[in-house]
């Protein structure tokens, strides 16, 4: 019985926090520290490292589509103008870590940040509204074609 009142309370507790508004995400800028580790990175993977790989147009570009489908596996957040604008970037990625610049990787994330928020304000718009069980519908996810 004494397990009923902890759940309860707990849901008590969490309950509101539920249907709070969701505040806008910070605006993240790179540290010095972090773009200076990030050249350090970039000069050991290709000088020191057991197979040496240079930081060219073509991993930069490898490196922005693993960071943009980690960011997105199932590609419900970003929109096409989004990855349209982070792509024009794609092979620039190289030199901006060379100069030891990451606005293109905090503007990729910041997008992401504010996608997750705009998807949670839109989630609950639809919790607002209601449910209609009368009808019978589907949905089949199929978001690697998206």
């Amino acid at each position: 019985m004494r397990i009923h009142y902890v759940f309860l309370g707990a849901f008590l507790a969490l309950a509101p926090s539920a249907y709070a508004e969701v505040a806008a995400p910070p605006v993240l800028k790179p540290l010095t520290r972090q773009a200076q580790a990030a050249e350090l990175s970039a000069q050991f993977l290709s000088r020191y490292s057991y197979k040496p790989v240079p930081l060219d147009d073509a991993l930069s570009g490898r490196v922005m589509d693993q960071f943009v489908k980690s960011l997105d596996p199932d590609r419900m957040l970003f929109l096409q103008a989004d990855i349209d604008k982070f792509m024009a970037d794609r092979s620039e990625i190289d030199d901006a870590i060379e100069r030891q610049d990451l606005k293109i990787p905090f503007a990729i994330f910041n997008a992401y940040q504010q996608r997750v928020v705009d998807r949670m304000t839109y989630a609950r718009s639809l919790l607002k509204q209601g449910f209609d069980f009368s009808g019978k519908e589907d949905y089949a996810v199929q978001r690697d074609k998206a």
